[in-house]
């Protein structure tokens, strides 16, 4: 047959290994784990937590330092201005949750949907998206 009419079907077991969930579903086995790993970062320094959890581990004081590095100078914001926002906060996250991973590999990073608040502020609170805070 033709290129244009040939057919191909390629079966193969997918297997899900992290499910990212909104921080507000989050059980508290799940919760408790990804806070564990996180202090586990603010309290072990990098070269220590490497030797301990492997070279995906940073302490938190890296990330910090990325994010400044990334964000502090005005005119020069690659985190935050165009699609910084998009590209460079998620290459971040995803450096963040391999070392959390290293210390406890069912973690991931829960993320905030926003709009759950805004409902919230616009049915009950009259609108003020203050108010939820």
């Amino acid at each position: 047959t033709t290129l244009e009419r040939s057919t191909y079907e390629v079966a193969n077991e997918v297997e899900c290994l992290y499910v990212r969930r909104e921080l507000r579903d989050l059980i508290p086995e799940d919760r408790n784990a990804f806070l564990d790993a996180f202090q586990t970062l603010t309290a072990v320094p990098t070269a220590e937590g490497q030797e301990l959890y492997g070279e995906e581990y940073h302490d938190l004081d890296y990330f910090v330092a990325l994010h400044l590095t990334g964000a502090s100078i005005r005119n020069t914001d690659w985190l935050h201005d165009g699609m910084g926002v998009l590209t460079q906060h998620a290459s971040v996250t995803v450096r963040l949750e391999l070392a959390l991973q290293a210390v406890n590999n069912s973690v991931t990073i829960p993320f905030w949907d926003y709009t759950r608040d805004s409902v919230q502020a616009k049915l009950y609170d009259g609108g003020d998206p203050a108010s939820i805070f």
